[in-house]
């Protein structure tokens, strides 16, 4: 079954740890994942009726795993297949080689970047209905 974005209630919090455990422990449900086209327009409609959190950046649900030994790659913190992106032009760049999460609506509308995953920034929880 497919996750369904079950609210645009963006809240803010100090690191993605914090917010994909508030996501699964008080929302039974996981941090925001996309996997095409749609479901990211989808879910920037829901935010655009948020007007005043249009224009900052939110967590999504993905972030990097492994190490340098055997390699990082990006994967989503539910589990779910990582196939779709909407980096921005130049990301992922791995500033100072700390940027481990990632973060959407970065510079304009819908667009990633990664990320510390220290950054304060807005969140959007899913959950299977």
């Amino acid at each position: 079954m497919r996750l369904a974005v079950v609210t645009a209630v963006l809240l803010l919090v100090c690191i993605l740890d914090t917010v994909t455990d508030y996501c699964r422990n008080s929302q039974g449900g996981h941090l925001l994942s996309i996997h095409n086209e749609a479901e990211m327009m989808n879910v920037y409609c829901l935010i655009s009726r948020a007007r005043r959190y249009l224009r900052n950046s939110f967590w999504i649900g993905l972030r990097k795993t492994g190490n340098q030994r055997v390699g990082w790659r990006f994967g989503y913190t539910d589990g779910s297949e990582f196939k779709y992106t909407g980096w921005y032009r130049g990301e992922p760049n791995n500033s100072d080689g700390k940027e481990h999460c990632v973060e959407s609506n970065y510079k304009n509308w819908g667009y990633w970047n990664d990320t510390r995953c220290s950054d304060k920034k807005y969140f959007v929880c899913t959950k299977n209905m």
